[in-house]
């Protein structure tokens, strides 16, 4: 994007903060980006089993967890819970770096006790787990989400809503993210305009791709997360009374 390989792209949020300023794994802040509009977001979903004991992030001691491959969003997130929490990977009793179905699989044979990963609400392979084991949803509170926060701006605090998946009978809250659209901040006015109007003209299309999508509204795009909205988009949403 920044090099001018692409004047559109799809991103995620809290990395799109990260390039901006710099922060690992970019070497240098990445400039001329500007957001677009955020589409849908995505949650860290922080699951245990109901037999675990596992009843807050400071329960993670001792415990068995899967995540993903290093690297990977969602496993990156764990380490920072868990440093958030004054805890480690050494500090749990095994860590597993798995795929989501492999994860689902460790956790219905016992082998695993907490899931944590980062995608959209609901996932197929969460309810797959759901379906097959009693789960429970950690909360995350209010001091761990400030931390995430003052790390990175993109950060939003959200409810895993009752009835999210088999057994969730309560709202629960939880750390996530967006994926939103960026271009050159110097990208033509009339381009940009023009793609607006077409995602807002389209949400129905758009939420068989994602379910989050079908009534996303100029004010829901509009959002802050820490990254300048490209001038375009800005007077778009003014215009649509968004901001």
């Amino acid at each position: 994007m920044a090099v001018g390989r692409f004047p559109i792209a799809f991103a995620n949020s809290i990395s799109t903060v990260d390039g901006i300023n710099g922060r690992a794994p970019f070497k240098k802040p990445i400039d001329n980006v500007c957001n677009l509009g955020t589409l849908y977001p995505q949650y860290f979903q922080v699951m245990a089993l109901d037999d675990a004991g596992v009843e807050s992030v400071t329960d993670f001691e001792g415990k068995s967890l899967t995540t993903q491959q290093n690297g990977h969003t969602g496993e990156m997130l764990t380490r920072r819970l868990l440093e958030a929490n004054g805890l480690s990977y050494e500090d749990l009793e095994s860590v597993s770096h798995l795929s989501y179905s492999d994860s689902v699989v460790a956790m219905k044979d016992g082998h695993a006790e907490i899931f944590t990963l980062g995608t959209a609400l609901p996932a197929g392979s969460v309810m797959d787990l759901a379906n097959s084991r009693d789960i429970s949803f950690v909360p995350i509170d209010d001091e761990t989400f400030n931390q995430f926060k003052q790390q990175n701006a993109a950060f939003q605090k959200r409810m895993v809503t009752a009835g999210s998946y088999p057994g969730v009978n309560e709202d629960v809250p939880a750390i996530t993210y967006d994926t939103h659209m960026i271009a050159q901040c110097d990208f033509d006015d009339e381009i940009v305009t023009a793609f607006l109007e077409a995602v807002v003209e389209n949400t129905d299309s758009l939420g068989n791709i994602s379910r989050a999508m079908k009534d996303l509204t100029p004010k829901e795009m509009a959002t802050d997360i820490g990254v300048p909205l490209h001038p375009a988009a800005e007077a778009f949403y003014r215009k649509h009374d968004a901001l």
